[in-house]
């Protein structure tokens, strides 16, 4: 009962959900760098796909009029729908978010359906991308934003390193920055940007030190390392490859 209680009270104060949950500084930076690029007023209806464990997602939905999260994992979207749920509840609010197990190209979304679409860290992992990004200018309106991130892993010379994150991930393919601009493009994006986030020496080092050692963070330690992460990507970041890469284009 006390623990319900705390719960209850942590979803009201709005210190549930919240980003530092994914326990990696690493996708703390990287989804306020996704967000930035969404610019999302109030009313948008999104399109969240891979939204995995639903986090990002319930995020997102403070920030829009609807979010819609899909992904492949069904675990993750019945547990997904549960919290939002019990959000919902609590806040005494409908509410604002869907989670359906599917792809885009089987979730039978009309054309024009979204202003934004967004995917975190996903395209990577799929093996028909373009497929997938042809769906996504499909179901976005006119003038609709796309806002994604995809691993590049610039700067990680090691090969060894590089085949242990690909087969920890299940990555099917690595982006460079002029590559994911010509797969944006190609399926019909324009106003294309693409720039590459995490491209200090130190985010580098610690993100090689993640693929060796399982990305295990501990609370305490995670927003001194995100902290140490946005000094070093904003005092002493250099011109080259980064680790991930940050795209927004529209229809």
């Amino acid at each position: 009962m006390i623990a319900k209680a705390l719960k209850d009270a942590a979803v009201r104060a709005g210190l549930f959900p919240n980003i530092v949950f994914t326990l990696n500084p690493f996708k703390i930076f990287e989804f306020d760098e996704v967000l930035k690029g969404l610019k999302l007023a109030g009313s948008e209806v999104v399109l969240d796909i891979g939204s995995g464990n639903g986090l990002q997602t319930m995020l997102l939905a403070k920030k829009c009029g609807r979010i819609v999260g899909i992904d492949l994992n069904g675990d993750y979207v019945a547990s997904s729908s549960r919290r939002a749920d019990y959000m919902s509840r609590v806040l005494k609010n409908p509410s604002n978010i869907e989670f359906r197990r599917t792809t885009v190209e089987d979730a039978g979304f009309p054309p024009d359906s979204f202003d934004a679409v967004v995917s975190i860290c996903v395209l990577e992992h799929i093996a028909d991308y373009a497929g997938t990004l042809r769906e996504c200018r499909r179901v976005l309106k006119k003038g609709g934003r796309l806002v994604i991130s995809a691993d590049s892993l610039g700067g990680i010379k090691d090969a060894k390193l590089l085949e242990k994150h690909r087969k920890d991930h299940f990555v099917e393919q690595y982006f460079t920055k002029d590559g994911l601009r010509k797969v944006l493009e190609d399926a019909g994006f324009s106003d294309v940007s693409v720039y590459p986030i995490f491209r200090s020496g130190y985010s580098k080092n610690l993100f090689a030190g993640g693929i060796r050692d399982g990305f295990r963070y501990g609370m305490l330690s995670l927003l001194p390392l995100y902290i140490r992460i946005s000094l070093a990507e904003r005092m002493f970041r250099g011109d080259g490859d980064g680790i991930f890469l940050i795209a927004v284009c529209r229809k």
